[in-house]
């Protein structure tokens, strides 16, 4: 940077003017701290592709544990809506601090299904038994888990069907 190093001839003495090095330094630091953010981006990522594997992995050792509390849908009619796939969709809202609702489908054929939760490790936090055929929902309650990142299932006869992410809040 030749803009910032002055000569000075009758004492033969370069000198540094060192403001004129701070926008660099400054733009430096920052680019830094992007290249940073994106690689722990990165890894979150990657921790969540491994805990959707490990999930899959685990299901095949789950074990039911009711700390859900299933519902049907708000504004439903009288008669069932019958599902013609199994489907999961996100839960709403998300992130969530108290409560959210799951919403499900269920083909009539399906002996057995279930909701698991796990951590973002694998670990499987808890496993609901869904009784409800059909279209429905269950509502979440956040009491029994910590703030954070966890992984939902929705395994019917012991095929995965869908999996998806949900933040909890402080």
């Amino acid at each position: 940077m030749p803009q910032a190093v002055h000569y000075i001839e009758n004492i033969d003495l370069y000198t540094v003017e060192y403001g004129v090095l701070i926008p660099f330094l400054v733009k430096t630091a920052q680019e830094q701290q992007e290249q940073i953010e994106n690689q722990h981006h990165l890894i979150q990522d990657l921790q969540l592709q491994i805990g959707e594997l490990q999930a899959i992995v685990a299901n095949e050792n789950a074990t039911p544990d009711a700390v859900f509390n299933s519902v049907s849908p708000k504004d439903t009619p009288a008669e069932t809506v019958t599902a013609e796939t199994n489907r999961l969709w996100s839960n709403v809202p998300n992130p969530f601090k108290q409560e959210t609702r799951i919403r499900y489908a269920l083909t009539d054929d399906v002996r057995d299904a279930q909701l698991c939760i796990y951590d973002l490790s694998g670990k499987q936090i808890a496993c609901h038994r869904l009784n409800d055929r059909g279209e429905s929902e269950f509502t979440l309650r956040a009491a029994s888990l910590m703030p954070g990142i966890y992984l939902y299932s929705l395994i019917a006869d012991g095929n995965v069907v869908d999996t998806h992410r949900m933040v909890v809040t402080e």
